[in-house]
C-alpha cells in the first residue's frame, strides 16, 4: 500500500496531467496536501481535458504547453520534488499513421525530458514504462 502522507507538502509535477491517469493522481495527491503543477499540451490527439481537474482547479497550477519545450520545463523542474511523467501519444493507430511524430513525442521527448530532470533533481530517481521496462538510480 502506498503511503500518500509522504506526498504532504511535496512539490509534484505531472506531465500529461490533464489526461485520465494524471488528473486522478493530481486529485489524490491534492487531498493529501501535495502542491501540484500540471503541464499538458491539450493537443486533441492526446486526451487532456481541463474538466478532469475542475474540482481541484483552484488548488493546482496548470501550464498549457509541451513538455519537450526546455524554456517552459527548466524552471518548473527546478522547483519540483517529484515528477510523474505521463505525457505521451498513446494511440497505436496514430503511432502507425504518424510514426515520426510518435517517435519524437514518445522517445526523443522522454529522453530529453528525463535528461533535464536528472540534472536538476538531487537524490534517487526511478521511472517505468507501460512496456514493463524500468530504471532506478541516483
Amino acid at each position: 500500500m502506498l503511503d500518500f502522507e509522504a506526498y504532504r507538502e511535496r512539490r509534484v509535477l505531472i506531465t500529461g496531467g490533464l489526461g485520465f491517469i494524471g488528473s486522478n493522481i493530481a486529485q489524490k495527491l491534492v487531498h493529501y496536501g501535495a502542491s501540484i503543477t500540471i503541464v499538458d499540451s491539450l493537443d486533441p490527439l492526446y486526451g487532456g481535458n481541463p474538466a478532469n481537474v475542475a474540482e481541484i482547479r483552484d488548488r493546482i497550477t496548470v501550464h498549457v504547453g509541451d513538455y519537450r519545450d526546455p524554456s517552459l520545463m527548466k524552471p518548473i523542474i527546478r522547483d519540483t520534488d517529484i515528477i510523474f511523467n505521463l505525457a505521451a501519444q498513446v494511440s497505436y493507430i496514430d503511432s502507425s499513421r504518424i510514426p515520426f511524430s510518435d517517435l519524437d513525442l514518445n522517445c526523443k521527448g522522454h529522453f530529453n525530458f528525463l535528461s533535464s530532470a536528472a540534472n536538476r533533481i538531487p537524490g534517487r530517481a526511478s521511472f517505468s514504462l507501460a512496456l514493463g521496462l524500468s530504471w532506478e538510480g541516483s
